[in-house]
């Protein structure tokens, strides 16, 4: 399997409901936004619902003059609202948890599996991308404290490795453009500092691949930093400090991760 880029920031959006993130994702962007989740049949039969298995829309940001549309889907929408109806409940209900294959004999799952269930609810996890199709590489996944950044495609991960240690094939305009868009971006969405690191590493336990979600900012960066180590590059700083970039072509590359801060190109955002 290939490896891809994930890249992680901070934000301040609104995230006290749906409704809510949607305004503030309009503002910030300038782009229409219809929001909403998709229905899955087994939730909705357990709500009691009569709703085909589909897009749901709970309504629509208009913005003016019209730029892009995008839609804000809410990860575990149907979730939430069982929960708020059943509370702990929830988790003794066989029928949430046999939906495939209708069990009464099969024993509900243990603790440990009911608390991860849980928290997944609790979570917040939202996807916000384009309206058509074509424009797919345009996507952020916004969990409570952490953005997954996928605006702006510029390689896959072993490139992105070989432009920043090896500087192989480095164009620095093109270089330099790529992260002047994600930091506009990072600093729109109220951060200061992104991660890129590689959906497929072996160090970081899920993290790039959607465990992310289970840390807040601050965990998260003690986290990427205990498992890299001096594995994990600052962008800016090679870019400023030549001597470190001598060092940062030593590292393991199996390991290395990037951290950056955008010091070096601050006077040009």
């Amino acid at each position: 399997m290939g490896c891809d880029i994930s890249t992680l920031s901070n934000h301040n959006l609104n995230l006290s409901s749906i409704e809510a993130l949607a305004n503030d994702l309009a503002n910030r962007f300038g782009y229409t936004i219809e929001f909403g989740y998709y229905s899955h049949q087994v939730y909705t039969d357990l709500l009691g619902h009569d709703i085909e298995e589909d897009f749901v829309s709970l309504g629509s940001i208009e913005k003016t003059p019209f730029k892009k549309k995008y839609r804000l889907l809410s990860c575990n929408y149907q979730q939430k609202l069982l929960f708020e109806k059943h509370g702990d409940a929830l988790f003794q209900m066989k029928s949430y948890w046999n939906w495939s294959e209708p069990d009464d004999t099969k024993p509900l799952p243990n603790h440990e599996r009911i608390e991860e269930e849980k928290r997944g609810i609790l979570i917040a996890e939202y996807d916000f991308e384009p309206f058509f199709e074509f424009d797919e590489y345009n996507h952020l996944t916004i969990y409570d404290k952490i953005v997954s950044n996928d605006f702006d495609y510029y390689a896959r991960w072993w490139t992105l490795c070989s432009t920043i240690q090896e500087r192989n094939g480095f164009d620095e305009d093109c270089f330099k453009n790529y992260r002047l868009q994600k930091a506009k971006l990072t600093c729109l969405l109220g951060g200061d500092k992104l991660y890129y690191v590689n959906d497929q590493s072996k160090f970081l336990e899920g993290v790039g691949q959607g465990s992310e979600s289970e840390f807040t900012w601050k965990s998260l960066e003690k986290h990427i930093l205990e498992k890299l180590g001096d594995c994990l590059i600052s962008i800016s700083q090679s870019v400023l400090d030549k001597q470190y970039l001598w060092r940062m072509k030593l590292l393991d590359e199996i390991k290395i991760g990037f951290m950056d801060d955008f010091e070096d190109i601050k006077d040009m955002m």
